[in-house]
């Protein structure tokens, strides 16, 4: 991989044991966060890499940020993390919880990660960037957050997306396809090509007399989204196992 960037595969319970055996550093997205304070899903298996935090849809105004930020510290002690990612959901409940937690998680010295979204809320986080667009330059992607903060803030989250769009569309975002149907329409299209531009695959194919555009990531184009961020001087790379599997060791290595 190119530079210094630093790379984390995204667990949760379930998976942990796997990811781990892959020997990158692990997200142990395992902690959530109740009325009661934060409770693990699972016992972690190992140390090292970061907490994960998330919060369940429930709402937060009631929560005390003051006392999470405490737990989040002596947790992240105890098993030698190297900071938390909060998997806060990007909302005006999201936004305010994250406002008033950051602030004690930085004066405390833990690195913490926000999505991008949430940047004005917490000045001093590490910024999660989805690698997912549906138009345009990726390049030109990159390059404009990295005109809006430090590259050394953010992070690209590489998503794996397999989203189906009718022609001509709208819609930013399509519709996702399961792995089933995405594998049936890829198979009766006769093979997938490769965008430079959007730095992902596509396929067409008709439904009746309806167009439709399909595109989707691959172990090649997420290694090459990787290796761009990188060259643009990003901090971090995230990559949920999940979704990517086995196939994490070809995009970081």
């Amino acid at each position: 991989m190119t530079g210094n960037i630093k790379t984390f595969t995204v667990t949760i319970g379930r998976d942990i044991s796997h990811a781990a055996a892959l020997g990158f550093p692990c997200v142990d997205l395992i902690y959530s966060l109740t009325p009661e304070g934060i409770k693990p899903d699972i016992q972690p298996t190992g140390k090292g890499g970061l907490m994960g935090l998330y919060s369940q849809d429930r709402p937060l105004g009631g929560v005390d940020a003051e006392r999470v930020a405490s737990d989040i510290g002596a947790r992240v002690k105890r098993r030698g993390y190297g900071g938390v990612l909060l998997d806060i959901p990007v909302s005006d409940d999201g936004a305010a919880f994250v406002s008033r937690l950051c602030p004690f998680l930085a004066s405390m010295g833990l690195v913490h990660y926000v999505p991008v979204e949430l940047a004005a809320r917490a000045p001093q986080a590490k910024l999660l960037v989805p690698s997912a667009i549906s138009g345009g330059s990726f390049a030109e992607m990159l390059e404009h957050f990295s005109s809006l903060y430090d590259p050394s803030r953010l992070c690209l989250e590489l998503i794996r997306t397999r989203n189906d769009f009718e022609m001509p569309s709208a819609d930013a975002t399509g519709r996702p396809l399961s792995r089933q149907e995405f594998d049936y329409l890829l198979e009766q299209s006769g093979g997938g090509y490769y965008s430079t531009e959007l730095c992902c695959r596509y396929f067409t194919y008709m439904d009746g007399k309806t167009p439709h555009f399909v595109m989707y990531d691959d172990k090649t184009s997420a290694r090459q989204k990787a290796e761009m961020a990188a060259r643009a001087g990003f901090f971090g790379l995230f990559a949920l196992y999940g979704e990517w599997g086995e196939d994490i060791k070809y995009i970081f290595q």
